[in-house]
Formats: C-alpha cells, sequence, structure tokens
C-alpha cells in the first residue's frame, strides 16, 4: 500500500475518533463501537491491503484508542465488548465462504470427503439432515436431565470466561446454577441461555448420549467440550458474531430453531444474508466468527441445542 494511501487511512481513524460520542467515557455505546468497526472494516477492504499491513495499522488503531482513553474521564470501556477484535479480525474469502449462495446447502448422508472438501474449512454453512440418527440425548436431554447432571458435578458451576450465560431477556440469570434452578413459576416466562462445558465429569456423562458426527473424518480434530444452549423464548441469541476462531455443528436435540446468517461487511457486495430451519435430528454447520448469526427458537417450542468446535 503506498505512503499516500496510508496516510489517508490513518487520517479516516482519527476523523473517526472524533466523530465518536464522548460523554460516558471512551466509545461505550455498542452502535458507536460496531459503527467504527465497519467502517475500519470497509476501508480495509477497499484499499485491498496486504494482512501484515493491515495487522499493523489495527495496532495503530488500539493505541489511537489507547490514547484517547488515557485522556478520558472513564477510560475503562476501552476493552469493553468485541470491537477491537472485529478490527483485528482477517477478513473472509468471500469466494469460498458464500458467493452465489442464495440458501443453506443441505444434504443427508454426506461423506467425510465430501464435508472436508466442500464445507470443513472453507466457511460455508451446510444442514445435514438426521444428522443426530442413534443419538440417545433424543430420548433423555430435557431441563430437568442437564440440571442433574450438573448436579452430580458441582464443580461444573464454577466460573469463568466459559461459563457464560446469554440472557437477551434482561432476567434474573446471573449465573449457570441459577439457569438451571428457575421454578416452575420462571420457567413459564421467556428465557435462552447458553454455555461451554469444561468439566470432565460431565464430558465423560454426555459421552453415553452423543457421537462424534458421522461426517467429521479423522483428519478433522474435535476437542472435547461441548456447548449447551436452552430456550423457551420466541427470540433466542441476538445478532452476533462469535471469537473462537474454529467453525462448529450445532445439533437440534428438541425444539425448532431459525438461524439467521449474515455476510461480514467485507463480502456483503458478493454473498446475500442465508436463513435455515433447523428440526430435532439436524445438525448446522456454521463458522460462527465469519458469519454474524441470531437464532431464534420456534412455534413456542422448547429448544435444546448441542454443539462443538472443530479444526
Amino acid at each position: 500500500m503506498s505512503g499516500s494511501n496510508t496516510e489517508a487511512f490513518c487520517s479516516e481513524v482519527e476523523q473517526l475518533l472524533a466523530s465518536l460520542p464522548k460523554d460516558g467515557g471512551l466509545i461505550c455505546q455498542a452502535a458507536a463501537r460496531q459503527m467504527l468497526a465497519e467502517k475500519l472494516v470497509r476501508k480495509q477492504r477497499n484499499l485491498q491491503m496486504p494482512i501484515g499491513v493491515w495487522t499493523v495499522l489495527a495496532l495503530l488503531t488500539a493505541g489511537l484508542l489507547a490514547r484517547a482513553a488515557y485522556r478520558s474521564s472513564s477510560p475503562t470501556c476501552l476493552l469493553s465488548g468485541t470491537w477491537l477484535q472485529e478490527i483485528a479480525r482477517q477478513p473472509s474469502n468471500c469466494s469460498s465462504m458464500c458467493a452465489g449462495l442464495t440458501s443453506v446447502p443441505v444434504e443427508t448422508d454426506i461423506s467425510p470427503e465430501r464435508f472436508l472438501q466442500l464445507y470443513a474449512y472453507t466457511g460455508r454453512p451446510l444442514l445435514v439432515r438426521n444428522g443426530t440418527r442413534g443419538w440417545r440425548a433424543h430420548q433423555h436431554f430435557s431441563y430437568e436431565f442437564i440440571r442433574d447432571l450438573h448436579d452430580r458435578h458441582p464443580s461444573a458451576y464454577g466460573h469463568g470466561p466459559n461459563i457464560k450465560v446469554i440472557d437477551p431477556f434482561n432476567v434474573e440469570l446471573a449465573t449457570l446454577h441459577d439457569a438451571l434452578h428457575m421454578s416452575e413459576e420462571r420457567r413459564r416466562r421467556p428465557f435462552y441461555f447458553g454455555w461451554k462445558n469444561l468439566n470432565r465429569g460431565v464430558c465423560l456423562e454426555l459421552m453415553n448420549y452423543h457421537e462424534r458426527p458421522y461426517y467429521l473424518g479423522p483428519e478433522i480434530e474435535h476437542p472435547a467440550a461441548d456447548w449447551f444452549y436452552i430456550g423457551s423464548a420466541s427470540r433466542a441469541a441476538l445478532l452476533h458474531i462469535d471469537f473462537f476462531y474454529r467453525p462448529s455443528w450445532q445439533a437440534q436435540i428438541a425444539g425448532r430453531k431459525r438461524w439467521i446468517l449474515q455476510p461480514p461487511v467485507e463480502c456483503e457486495s458478493v454473498c446475500s444474508p442465508l436463513q435455515v430451519d433447523i428440526e430435532p435430528g439436524d445438525i448446522l454447520n456454521v463458522d460462527p466468527n465469519q458469519w454474524y448469526h441470531a437464532t431464534y427458537v420456534l412455534n413456542e417450542t422448547f429448544s435444546i441445542t448441542l454443539g462443538s468446535e472443530f479444526m
């Protein structure tokens, strides 16, 4: 990238910083953070910067933000949210990920070879119908079953970055223990939450109820940690992008769920938003680090989703 382009980019960063709201500290408002991230990603795409140069400029941007935070009256907002991760995110390969897609591809009995070639690491989503055939989870998983499973391993209620409760309804589910011990009256009101299991005892018991998806070949490494998502409300996870840096599979154990997939900013000129409904027994394979995604539990059903990352 030429010196003039670099100078123009840095000038754009300074202008964006000057335009963001200053009240309440540095970029505390989510909308302002998103505006900054999207404008900088667009600038990167338009200038066609090499990844190395882009990384340097992302660090430069972080330095400018840190300087502004130091001068602000409330610098604690600097690391809140995911705006800095979005700025530094490597742009997606739009051609392999989503170009030409108007709907999520659907397959049954897909071979490991075909999955590896077309979907595993391309970012292209895939719905595998009847992907959980033979899993005992369908006969056993319920709110009570999962609660009792964790009660048998109290350390599973530990605290840490992977014990998170997704609660878009702003209710009182502050911890995983709270979420799995709701009263009958509380469970009649909308709720949706998710967490990553890191407890060995829970993991070993879960192995009796589900298997590694049959289309993940030996080339694909599959960590033992499982993600749970449970909910009863029509709205579940709001539109967001993850930063786990691995693709994932999401198996629908109970209930029906609608997924909304939105391409990242750099792909919006060649890729379309996608929507897909998944039924019990389906597995959705998606890279949540490249696709913005939202989910909705359909028809007031009780939804249980089990997922994991792979690499």
